[in-house]
């Protein structure tokens, strides 16, 4: 995601900065986006768009030497500018729009979750030096990060492709769930794997990790071999399909943000030998 915005460099640390007119901004509204758009051409808007001074600018981070803020109050749109599905933007032709996007939903979502203190009811207040948000009472909060573990199970040349069930996303997906409390990654990957598709883990391999802010995860995908009977027994609850299929038969991935895409290519490609 962000990190991956060679030769551009993602500055996260919270710094305490004051707007100025030519600095980019961020507004999200019900999971959309502001953004001009053209084709496959988006821009972010900038301060100096608006008609009326923002008083309520919140430093996000730095793409480069370009800090971006995020806006919570905004009357009236910059002409040209139209609130956006953030999965479109994967589409954009400036890499780094879409990934600082999706990084700046994360934030605003945390933002918006933490308005009041869990502990005591009291309205949060930014810290004026960590990006953190804290209480009188004491408890102070930083951005929440949850852990999936991806998982590209292989066995003799081919690989385990599976559909969800009930969501917008309908194309072919790896094995994939939420580490519980108490796990670790590996501990975790052998439970997802046996729920979803029935299957006993022999080795995992760690392949690479990739924020996906839209929902606040940080996903660890691995390569695994599995133990034993290779029959898919499938989670019904969860997902519409689950196959093997083989290399030769796997399409070229040309999503080149997300990291399932990565790993179904890594395996068609033979970049990785884990089979």
């Amino acid at each position: 995601m962000i990190q991956d915005i060679y030769p551009h460099k993602f500055h996260n640390q919270y710094r305490t900065v004051t707007p100025a007119s030519s600095d980019f901004f961020l507004k999200f509204r019900e999971g959309k986006v502001l953004v001009r758009q053209s084709g496959n051409s988006i821009s972010l808007p900038k301060l100096n768009m608006l008609e009326d001074e923002p008083s309520d600018a919140t430093y996000l981070f730095s793409a480069d030497d370009m800090p971006i803020f995020l806006l919570n109050n905004l009357d009236k749109k910059p002409e040209g500018f139209e609130y956006t599905d953030i999965h479109w933007l994967y589409n954009a032709d400036v890499p780094w729009i879409p990934l600082a996007v999706a990084t700046g939903h994360h934030l605003n979502t945390w933002y918006e979750d933490n308005k009041y203190c869990g502990r005591c009811g009291r309205p949060m207040i930014h810290h004026p030096e960590l990006r953190a948000l804290k209480c009188s009472c004491g408890n102070l909060q930083f951005p929440k990060i949850a852990p999936v573990i991806l998982a590209a199970i292989v066995n003799n040349g081919r690989i385990v492709a599976t559909r969800y069930k009930d969501r917008p996303y309908k194309g072919y997906a790896l094995n994939a769930g939420f580490v519980e409390i108490g796990e670790s990654l590996e501990q975790a990957i052998r439970r997802e794997v046996e729920e979803e598709v029935g299957l006993k883990v022999a080795q995992t391999h760690y392949f690479a990790s990739q924020p996906w802010g839209q929902t606040g995860i940080v996903m660890a995908g691995y390569f695994v071999e599995i133990d034993g009977d290779d029959t898919i027994t499938m989670d019904t609850d969860e997902l519409s399909e689950a196959l093997w299929i083989e290399r030769e038969k796997l399409p070229p991935q040309t999503n080149k943000m997300s990291l399932t895409a990565r790993m179904f290519e890594a395996f068609r490609l033979k970049e990785v030998d884990y089979d």
